[in-house]
């Protein structure tokens, strides 16, 4: 069931600071896709599944070590156990906890490698 077909269609969004599909989707765009059939999990899985960004009282109290999983435009795997981050670490500093879950994933043997200023 492409929500396309049903006249949802996404729409960057610029306005907001790493405003991301999965915000719209989960967020934006969810009546719509629910007047569709389409079904979302409740916000307490949601929230331990996987992220791409962390957002503010959504992610307050997420607990790194239950993410399934996670993808961000500005974090690669580079190398087993090697992350490349494509911003310099001021910033990160700025991105809702995005220092936090660096620093977890550096505990965890990750090598964190920081863009630097041009």
């Amino acid at each position: 069931m492409a929500p396309a077909r049903h006249g949802i269609i996404y729409q960057p969004d610029t306005r907001v600071p790493l405003f991301n599909e999965d915000v719209q989707l989960t967020g934006t765009l969810r009546p719509a896709l629910e007047a569709v059939g389409i079904r979302f999990a409740p916000a307490e899985v949601a929230r331990s599944f996987a992220i791409e960004y962390l957002g503010p009282g959504f992610h307050d109290t997420t607990d790194f070590s239950s993410l399934v999983g996670h993808h961000a435009r500005t974090r690669r795997l580079v190398a087993p156990r090697r992350i490349a981050v494509g911003l310099t670490r001021p910033r990160v500093a700025e991105i809702f906890r995005e220092e936090e879950f660096l620093g977890f994933l550096s505990e965890m043997g990750y090598e964190i490698e920081f863009a630097t200023a041009h």
